[in-house]
């Protein structure tokens, strides 16, 4: 119902109030003394020791670079780029215990992090980090991923795919009637590619971004490896339009 939907999107925000409350007078409590940059503090929420990229957006810096510093004064991996606004986007590679935080010290560089990465990407739709070799097929989907630690094992069957299907079940409340035929269908038809191009190509995080349609619809998707990790990342934006239509990604290991 849609007002569910609404007390859904009310109670993640409280949920988030909550988190930033109980965040907020820890990092005025943190040690940064040994920053001679901006500190920054990142804050593992999760029970388990978490290594993966964060994000941050800087503004009004009189500098074109800067780079990342922990607590012993050792760069880590971190990459740049530039936002159509003009405010610096910042990627690097943190690493925090289970329900921890972690203050990091970024300074400004007239040149990039040149720490020595493992991962890269290339322009025929591969790319890889220590742990994973994932390729894209022409179609934009995820075909393969290889397991280096087990020896390159391919971890799929077949190719990830975002399939297609005319919904024919319930026409009075089609939004909640759905039954178990009806959602087990398999799909008619798949997106269509329209781009496939390098987004990131840095020491910290590589990734891809694909843009598919079908006829009004547009699924944009960002697949990504990050320097260190062991989990291969997809951010899904999509743009719905397509009446009595349902849409399902299909896994198959």
């Amino acid at each position: 119902y849609k007002r569910s939907w609404n007390d859904y999107a009310v109670s993640m925000n409280q949920f988030t109030n909550e988190l930033e409350a109980f965040v907020s007078p820890v990092s005025s409590l943190m040690k940064t003394d040994f920053c001679s940059g901006i500190p920054v503090m990142v804050f593992n929420p999760v029970e388990a020791q978490r290594r993966g990229a964060v994000t941050v957006r800087l503004e009004d810096l009189q500098s074109a670079y800067v780079r990342v510093y922990d607590e012993k004064g050792r760069e880590v991996k971190s990459q740049t780029s530039t936002l159509s606004d003009g405010t610096l986007e910042l990627v690097f590679v943190a690493d925090v215990e289970s329900l921890g935080t972690r203050i990091y010290d970024v300074r400004l560089s007239d040149k990039p992090c040149c720490v020595k990465s493992d991962i890269s990407i290339n322009h025929d739709n591969m790319m890889e980090n220590q742990k994973y070799i994932v390729t894209l097929n022409r179609k934009g989907n995820i075909s393969s991923i290889l397991d280096k630690e087990l020896d390159e094992k391919e971890i799929l069957k077949e190719p990830i795919t975002l399939g297609l299907f005319n919904y024919t079940g319930s026409k009075d409340w089609p939004a909640w009637e759905m039954n178990y035929k009806e959602a087990n269908k398999d799909a008619d038809r798949i997106p269509n590619v329209v781009t496939v191009t390098v987004l990131e190509q840095g020491p910290a995080r590589v990734s891809f971004k694909v843009i598919q349609q079908d006829k009004k619809s547009t699924f944009t998707n960002i697949v990504a490896l990050t320097d260190g990790c062991d989990i291969v990342e997809v951010y899904s934006e999509i743009e719905w339009q397509s009446l009595r239509t349902l849409a399902k990604n299909k896994f198959s290991f």
